[in-house]
């Protein structure tokens, strides 16, 4: 298990030899990597309490269980869909449709 959380933060996260320039800062790098892993994983665990997670799958590769990369992708959409809620309020364009709304939520939440 903690092989795959290592494997999970270096693809997703970022983690890698650090190169920063002093040592307190390489020594910073690591925890506060593992600690956004952490908080995105109890995040995307209370939010989906209760309710089923359907996870993004591929016509060629099905998956059960949600993995981090789900994760990541669903607590970006819930952070960005606050963000462009009150954006599209006051700027009046609560008029977009629907489904272009939705299209911007799930490219925002992908990129990286």
């Amino acid at each position: 298990m903690i092989e795959v959380t290592f494997q999970e933060v270096r693809a997703h996260l970022g983690f890698t030899t650090p190169r920063n320039w002093s040592a307190k800062s390489v020594l910073r790098t690591a925890p506060c990597l593992l600690g956004l892993f952490s908080v995105v994983s109890l995040i995307f665990v209370r939010q989906t309490a209760g309710g089923r997670f359907k996870p993004a799958c591929s016509p060629w590769y099905s998956k059960k269980e949600p993995t981090f990369s789900d994760a990541i992708t669903a607590v970006r959409r819930w952070a960005w869909e606050s963000v462009l809620k009150q954006a599209w309020e006051q700027a009046g364009m609560t008029k977009l449709p629907r489904r272009l709304r939705l299209t911007l939520l799930d490219n925002l939440s992908r990129a990286a």
